[in-house]
Parts: structure tokens; C-alpha cells; sequence
């Protein structure tokens, strides 16, 4: 599947050569004409430093150097080249500790029966970029069943973690109900790990089962050991659905869906589609594939592309996540911005009023940092946020 920048002149016609150029390369390999494109745009005069805080913020620094480093010497200045280099070993040096603290734990929760699979992080990059130093990221993630989440919580503790929110049983029982993960903290904040039980908050009408992930996984190998990691089909029903609701923040987001699409050509997309239909996500699935194609230029399957056309609310969503990702000055959302954006990205009305209901009724970590009640009275914990939401 060839790239080519005429895929999507509405939005790279509209963007600076900064932009441009940080569009041009986010991706692992280049043709031809992305890399003429790179050589065009790579020039003395360029606002360097907005490209280097634009890379970071979108956290594309390896694919930028990685393609920075290949053109001449006159054509990047040396200091630009010299904070790539130095942030890109920083990046490299840090992803092999994550990747050997998440064995480590992996091991760990072996020994204990307990079943985990790397979710995001280092299993992300070694899947869909090939390359555990090509992707940057901060934390780490496991997903576990629902079931073995207490035991897990006592093996992170007795490990040196922290959770980052110190709650009763009861309210741990009643966010095991609302949330779909769980934050520890170790080495006084520097290592961040998310333990997970499912993919969304229930509240987000995504019903993809843990069990049915497991079932269906398969492996990659991370620092020379087989874990666990969801099928490709999964996979990119995943990411679509996280970047939707997070309103696709960061251009990493979407490199990740073009990665994947463009690293398995044996992917099932008759598979993918129906489960995406089965589970109300088709229009996620298809806003993300719109956004690697409006985005990144990268050309998709015509089967697939035949189906923007039936979709008139791609090109509004997808207008919001360009405004939001080089146009606004301030990359805070508010609460209605995504909610509307959430609401839009669902085909079926019955997702959207479950969406709001169980929105309004799902008590948040900080909802039940401000209330305590005993066991016997712990099924209204749902009634605390409404509670708080007529407050404010």
C-alpha cells in the first residue's frame, strides 16, 4: 500500500511546512515521493523548533529521526540533529527498561495463575511498528480478567507499586462496576503502570469481552521472549475505538491504525467489519481508517474506501480531530466537546442514550474520593455522581 501526499490534499494543503514535514514522516518507511517530499520541505530556513515540539507533543520523535537522519548534512541543522539524537536514545534507553520491568511482571503474574496480556506500550511497538525504539510512550499497560484483579492488586503492591488513588473494598468493588482500569505508580512516580479488566469503561457501549480477546490472541516477541498480544483484527477495532474516545489527541494515534494496515496485508477485513457492526463500533472503525487516509495519505483497500461514502459524519469528525490537532492552542478538552464527539462517532441511537445514562450513573475516581460509605450501603455509589454533577 503505497503513501502518496495527493491522498489527502484538503488537509495537507492546509497545514504549515512544519506540519507538513512531520506528516511526511510519520510513518516507519518511505517511497519515493514521501521521500522527495521529506528532502523538499527539510530546509535550513524551516522553524526547526516547532517541528522538534510538534514531534514530541505527537510523540513521533523516533520516525522523525529516523528519516531526519538519512538526508544530507546540509540539509538539518547540526543542533537539530544533535536533540533528536540525544531524545531518541533517551526514548530507546527507557522503552527497554518498560519493556523489561512488563516481562518481569508478566512473569510475575505467571507464577501466581495469573493470565496477562501487554496491552499498548512495548507490545505496541514491537506489533505495529516492528521496532520497540520507533514508538515513544510513558507507561505501561496489562490486561487481566476482571476476576484476578484483586490478587493482581496485592502482587503490584508487594512489588513497590502504589495506587494512585487509596480506596476502601467497597469502593474498589464499585469501580471494578464503572471503570476498566486501574493506576499504580513506582519509584516515586517515574513508572507508570494501568492494570486493566477491559478495554472501555462500561459506560463507553463497547462490548468487547476480555475472555474474547484472550481466546483469540496470538503472540510477538518482546526482548527475545513470546507474550501475549490480541489478533490484528482486534487489534485495529482497538485502537479506533481508544482513539475515538479520546478524540484521536496526538498524531501517534493515527500512525498506529496506519502501521498496522500497512504492515498486515493478510488482515481480514470482512472479519474486522463484521465485528465491528456486531459491537457498534463501525463508524469508530471507519473514522479511523478515514483519518489515516485524510491524514497520513496512506491508501487503503478500495472496498474500504467505498465505505466512507455512506458515512456523511466522517468528514465532521474528522474535522474536529484536524482542528484539534495542529490548529487550536490549547489541547483541552472540555467534558461537552467530547461527549458530543463520543455521541457522533456511535451509528446507533440505543449506544448514545446508553452512553448518557451510564455516564450520569458511573461514579468516577474522584467521585468516590469525596464520599465513604460502608458495605452494606455501597450500592448507591452510583448515586454519588449525579449528585455532584447538580452540584456543580
Amino acid at each position: 500500500m503505497t503513501a502518496q501526499p495527493k491522498s489527502a490534499p484538503n488537509f495537507w494543503d492546509a497545514q504549515s511546512p512544519e506540519v507538513q514535514l512531520l506528516l511526511a514522516c510519520s510513518r516507519t518507511a518511505v517511497d519515493q515521493t514521501w521521500s522527495a517530499h521529506i528532502d523538499r520541505l527539510a530546509t535550513p530556513d524551516l522553524d526547526w523548533e516547532r517541528v522538534l515540539y510538534l514531534a514530541g507533543g505527537h510523540g513521533v520523535v523516533p520516525l522523525l529521526h529516523r528519516h531526519l537522519n538519512a538526508l544530507g548534512p546540509s540539509a538539518v541543522p547540526d543542533e537539530v540533529r544533535q536533540k533528536l539524537r540525544d531524545e531518541v536514545h533517551r526514548i530507546a534507553g527507557r522503552n527497554v527498561v518498560l519493556a523489561t520491568e512488563l516481562l518481569g511482571l508478566v512473569e510475575t503474574f505467571e507464577r501466581h495463575s495469573i493470565v496477562s496480556m501487554p496491552y499498548k506500550g512495548p507490545a505496541l511497538a514491537c506489533q505495529v511498528y516492528g521496532d520497540l525504539k520507533l514508538r515513544s510512550f510513558i507507561d505501561l499497560d496489562l490486561l487481566i480478567h476482571q476476576k484476578d484483579v484483586p490478587q493482581a492488586r496485592k502482587i503490584l503492591i508487594e512489588r513497590g507499586y502504589e495506587p494512585q488513588l487509596k480506596m476502601t473494598a467497597a469502593k474498589e468493588r464499585a469501580i471494578l462496576r464503572s471503570e476498566c482500569d486501574e493506576s499504580f505508580t513506582r519509584d516515586n512516580g517515574r513508572l507508570l503502570l494501568e492494570l486493566h479488566w477491559a478495554i472501555t469503561p462500561p459506560f463507553f457501549s463497547f462490548p468487547l469481552k476480555t475472555e474474547t480477546l484472550f481466546e483469540r490472541a496470538g503472540t510477538i516477541e518482546l526482548l527475545g521472549r513470546r507474550v501475549a498480544a490480541p489478533a490484528i483484527e482486534d487489534l485495529l477495532l482497538i485502537l479506533c475505538v481508544n482513539g475515538t474516545k479520546d478524540m484521536w489527541p496526538r498524531l501517534e494515534f493515527i500512525c498506529r491504525v496506519s502501521e498496522l494496515v500497512m504492515r498486515y496485508s493478510e488482515l481480514d477485513w470482512k472479519q474486522t467489519f463484521a465485528r465491528a457492526q456486531e459491537l457498534g463500533a463501525e463508524r469508530m472503525l471507519l473514522l479511523g481508517l478515514f483519518l489515516v487516509q485524510e491524514v497520513l495519505g496512506t491508501k487503503l483497500p478500495e472496498h474500504v474506501t467505498k465505505k466512507f461514502r455512506g458515512e456523511s459524519a466522517l468528514k465532521r469528525l474528522s474535522k474536529a480531530v484536524g482542528e484539534l490537532l495542529f490548529e487550536r492552542t490549547s489541547d483541552v478538552l472540555s467534558q461537552f466537546e467530547l461527549t458530543v464527539f463520543r455521541l457522533r462517532s456511535r451509528e446507533h441511537l440505543r449506544d448514545r442514550i446508553n452512553y448518557c445514562f451510564r455516564r450520569a450513573l458511573s461514579p468516577t475516581y474522584q467521585d468516590l474520593e469525596t464520599v465513604s460509605l460502608p458495605p452494606a450501603l455501597e450500592f448507591l455509589y452510583p448515586l454519588i455522581r449525579p449528585f455532584r454533577l447538580i452540584r456543580r
